[in-house]
């Protein structure tokens, strides 16, 4: 009896180790992509003169480089120099003011009305080298008083995610 109990623990011993010898290996696979920071160069007028019909401004993409499938170049409206950032254009000398709009090149309309803004809003991009137009109006109200109107509009630029 006592070898039976013997005999049988010595087997159950040796199918543990048995057990043990034909585990499967197990792995972790690493990846890991290296790729350049996007490169590029935006050319804007530093100054427009606007027609009462419109004045079509280039804005210029060169050297694009290194973006992603899923990403752009954006220009948008940073800020202007007027309060709360609206688009408005004011003559220095009456201190007059005149908004104007700007008409993107898939044909929305960019414009301010008293209390809103429109930073952030693009106005172009780009996913290669090129250049897009955009169209900036005066708007003209039958009691706007003739002068000389002056404004400043800032741009943002920066690689975002495309839609």
């Amino acid at each position: 009896m006592k070898r039976t109990i013997a005999f049988m623990m010595a087997l159950a011993l040796c199918v543990g180790t048995t057990a043990t010898a034909f585990a499967e290996d197990t792995a972790t696979e690493f990846s890991f992509t290296l790729r350049n920071d996007p490169t590029f160069t935006v050319t804007i007028p530093a100054q427009v003169t606007i027609e009462e019909e419109g004045t079509e401004v280039e804005v210029v993409a060169e050297d694009v480089e290194n973006l992603a499938e899923n990403e752009k170049v954006s220009v948008t409206i940073a800020g202007t120099d007027y309060f709360r950032n609206q688009m408005v254009l004011e003559d220095p000398d009456t201190r007059a003011v005149m908004r104007y709009q700007i008409v993107t090149p898939d044909g929305r309309t960019l414009e301010t009305t008293g209390t809103d803004t429109m930073t952030g809003q693009e106005i172009v991009s780009f996913t290669e080298d090129g250049t897009e137009t955009y169209t900036v109006k005066p708007v003209v109200a039958p009691s706007t008083r003739p002068g000389n109107y002056k404004g400043t509009l800032t741009y943002g630029i920066s690689v975002v995610e495309a839609e």
